[in-house]
């Protein structure tokens, strides 16, 4: 609660509490006013990979993930083939805001339409389904001067659905900028309500 921007009085439902903002400094950018070191998008699980390969030999299961299926059909996914892949996973007890981890321009927003599965790693190394893939989810693609461009893929879950986003084609970010959330209603630049979930990275071919 030390970290937390109001009073725990402020907060109407257990909902309020869990999308709650922190204090102002409570999560320190690194290397603000260099844009070529990106930061971590969120308190969460961690896992980076140098290339899908990696990922699917270490982690992603799934029969049919590819950074294609990711990405879905009205993005070209070619600048992104072999790149470095890097999955926030948050846990229902993190704080659950998700934060830009690069500067740059939002060059597109894209809404895929999908399934709700859950996305905790039992399910995410299934043999029967790629929930990355088969889930609903939003695409930001982020043009930058120091990693070409970068996809920010924010993946739908069990009770947490639609995707709204609060910023727009052609908006200036910077990083450690809060991103999004996502709850029963909508996803926006902002947080996660109640429940777990998470956002994949995706790199250009040796930029990171």
């Amino acid at each position: 609660m030390a970290e937390v921007k109001y009073p725990l009085e402020n907060f109407k439902t257990f909902n309020d509490f869990f999308i709650r903002e922190l204090k102002p400094g409570a999560r320190p950018i690194s290397s603000t006013g260099h844009d070529d070191v990106a930061v971590c998008a969120a308190d969460s699980r961690l896992m980076a990979f140098r290339n899908v390969e990696d990922s699917l030999r270490f982690w992603i299961k799934g029969q049919r993930f590819s950074i294609h299926g990711l990405l879905g059909k009205e993005i070209s996914s070619t600048a992104f083939l072999d790149g470095s892949l890097v999955i926030f996973r948050l846990a229902p007890q993190d704080y659950h805001r998700f934060h830009l981890p690069v500067s740059g321009t939002i060059e597109n927003f894209v809404d895929i339409p999908g399934s709700l599965y859950t996305v905790n790693p039992i399910a995410v190394n299934s043999k029967y389904c790629n929930v990355f893939t088969e889930n609903k989810r939003a695409v930001a693609i982020i043009s930058t001067r120091d990693f070409g461009k970068v996809a920010f893929v924010a993946i739908g879950a069990t009770m947490v659905g639609s995707i709204t986003f609060t910023k727009k084609k052609g908006d200036h970010i910077q990083k450690g900028d809060e991103a999004f959330y996502l709850d029963s209603l909508s996803l926006q630049f902002g947080y996660f309500s109640f429940g777990g979930s998470t956002v994949i990275c995706v790199f250009e071919k040796v930029s990171i």
